[in-house]
């Protein structure tokens, strides 16, 4: 360890010295204007995706696109209100997400998977949703549109939150459990402080 400890330091600073001017001039010249026009872009493209993917919000509810309230730097956002909710979905590389919450308390937000295992829970089911795209969790919250409604409304959102609350510490605890047992799925090797006080052999 103490070996490599010196590339790092030399190396370190001529990466700096070697790249640093680069990104000071992309940051300059270039990425004043062109970061807003990218942002712009992809934030049209996911525009489209969720028109097409999410038909129903538009279709069915009258919903239609609405500024951000607020920006992401890792990750592309839209929003949409529909019917009384107030829909964000997010973009990051290839995954997606969404959350959910009424129009007249935007900050009260929760994430769809999250109160679609609540619905699902209420309805006498354990199960998760299931998705691996934008569409097919645009399914599933069609399928199930007023049964979110019902659970962000006023006289059941605080049933709503525990349950939530409460499966995410069973994720939890399933998730320490795993990392615990033998045959997890993590496998450390054990290693003595005394051995990494003496010094690496030549």
């Amino acid at each position: 360890m103490r070996g490599r400890r010196w590339q790092f330091y030399v190396l370190a600073p001529l990466v700096v010295v070697v790249f640093g001017p680069f990104v000071l001039a992309y940051k300059l010249f270039f990425g004043w204007w062109l970061n807003p026009l990218l942002d712009r872009s992809y934030e049209k493209r996911l525009r489209e995706q969720v028109r097409t993917d999410l038909a129903f919000l538009f279709h069915d509810f009258d919903g239609r696109f609405v500024p951000n309230e607020r920006t992401v730097g890792y990750a592309t956002l839209v929003t949409v209100e529909s019917a009384d909710l107030r829909i964000v979905v997010s973009q990051h590389h290839g995954d997606y997400g969404i959350s959910v919450a009424r129009r007249e308390s935007p900050e009260i937000k929760e994430s769809l998977a999250s109160v679609l295992e609540a619905v699902y829970e209420q309805e006498g089911s354990r199960r998760k949703p299931s998705y691996i795209n934008l569409a097919e969790l645009g399914e599933l919250f069609r399928e199930n549109f007023s049964q979110v409604q019902m659970a962000l409304s006023k006289e059941h959102y605080s049933d709503t939150a525990a349950a939530i609350n409460r499966n995410h510490q069973l994720g939890m605890q399933k998730m320490a459990q795993t990392f615990n047992r033998p045959n997890g799925y993590f496998d450390a090797d054990l290693v003595n402080p005394n051995d990494l006080a003496k010094k690496t052999p030549k």
